[in-house]
């Protein structure tokens, strides 16, 4: 059964109406400064019982095991283990899986959300690619953001794409055909985005790498083949939903290694700590809540919107095993919950919940939507002057 937990809020607040002047509401930090005490208590979308909003955060998996790759043991091995990597993103088929990633957005209809791993594969005949140069390969063969758009547009749901941040970018060859030798450049730009639905107010959207990135080095430390950075990054945009705004950031920190995961997250609580209107983070997190520095780190500045709704409920949303995502047999493979909805504002957290984690979100040929479950977060807005007045 899925697990949904929510919880009950009342707010009892006096009817009344201030009136004033101002510069025109055109910009989040003024309007939200103002909006508070300036609007009517009793106009529709500024009732207390009307500010809810839902996001939702969900990591789409590159399509392909790109650690083994990263791995490789040798530089004789990478050809093949790239060109394994590049069959599976194949087999993985997005277009199928962003329909039952479309599926559990339609259901929760929520007013913005944050991808991670919104993959663009590209390719490049004939190969030209030699380690260590820079990326060129045009013909895109997938761009997991564009399916998912038509995949939700195929069920009247209309998104934009508000932010979009690239991060890893990498081309290796691989061989296509052994007699005779054909070889493919085969292209990886890792991307998060931010999705704001149609009928919603945004504006402000930023983007950006964090400044520490994980160095990969793939050979022989003495005599690298290739090395590079693993760039991770952010994005954000700022969203009006019933009169109020709040800033949205979305990110996927470091997986490999936790010091750069920690001080990219002290990144992050800067951006939380500079915003000028409250601020809802989502993302891939990689960190164990009670166990990783790094949620010690983020829980410090924000909310967990999951353990306020009901710390005793595990809501693990990582990770399948299997890269052909086929590991379906019962239980889930899912047991970590690294996946979050975080904030910092005067919100109370009504409602939260894991999908696409369930045997009847499987894909129609039996595939997890993704190696990871999404996380959907709703939020009630309380105006800070009676925010002390929640129970």
């Amino acid at each position: 059964m899925r697990v949904v937990r929510t919880v009950a809020l009342s707010v009892s607040v006096a009817v009344g109406m201030l009136l004033g002047c101002g510069p025109a509401p055109t910009d989040p930090a003024v309007e939200a400064a103002s909006a508070a005490i300036s609007g009517s208590t009793v106009t529709a979308g500024n009732a207390g019982g009307n500010k809810a909003f839902t996001v939702m955060g969900w990591n789409l998996y590159v399509g392909a095991d790109v650690e083994a790759v990263l791995g490789a043991p040798s530089p004789a091995a990478i050809p093949a283990l790239a060109a394994q990597a590049w069959a599976t993103v194949q087999q993985t088929n997005f277009a199928e899986r962003a329909a039952a990633i479309a599926e559990q957005i339609a259901a929760a209809q929520p007013v913005v959300v944050g991808l991670q791993e919104a993959a663009l594969w590209r390719t490049e005949s004939p190969a030209d690619a030699y380690l260590g140069t820079p990326p060129d390969a045009e013909d895109v063969a997938y761009d997991f953001l564009a399916i998912l758009l038509a995949a939700l547009a195929d069920r009247g749901l209309q998104y934009d794409v508000a932010s979009v941040v690239e991060n890893v970018d990498l081309e290796l060859s691989v061989p296509v055909s052994l007699e005779p030798l054909e070889l493919l450049d085969v292209r990886i730009t890792d991307r998060g985005a931010v999705l704001v639905r149609r009928d919603v107010q945004w504006t402000n959207p930023q983007a950006e790498n964090f400044a520490d990135a994980l160095p990969i080095v793939i050979g022989d430390p003495a005599a690298p083949v290739l090395v590079f950075d693993y760039l991770r990054g952010w994005t954000g945009v700022d969203v009006k939903y019933r009169g109020e705004w709040f800033r949205f950031l979305n990110t996927q920190l470091e997986a490999f290694a936790e010091p750069f995961r920690a001080m990219q997250a002290e990144d992050v609580v800067e951006l939380v700590e500079e915003s000028p209107i409250p601020v809802v983070a989502v993302g891939d997190f990689n960190a164990l809540p009670g166990v990783s520095p790094t949620y010690a780190l983020l829980t410090a500045a924000l909310t967990d919107a999951w353990t306020e709704i009901d710390a005793d409920v595990a809501g693990y949303t990582c990770c399948s095993n299997d890269p052909l995502l086929r590991d379906t047999q019962p239980p889930p493979p899912f047991d970590e919950r690294i996946d979050l909805v975080l904030y910092a504002g005067p919100f109370v957290p009504i409602e939260a919940s894991v999908v696409g984690e369930e045997q009847a979100d499987l894909t129609a040929t039996g595939m997890w939507p993704s190696d990871h479950a999404g996380v959907v977060a709703t939020l009630r807005y309380v105006e800070p002057r009676f925010f002390a007045l929640r129970p």
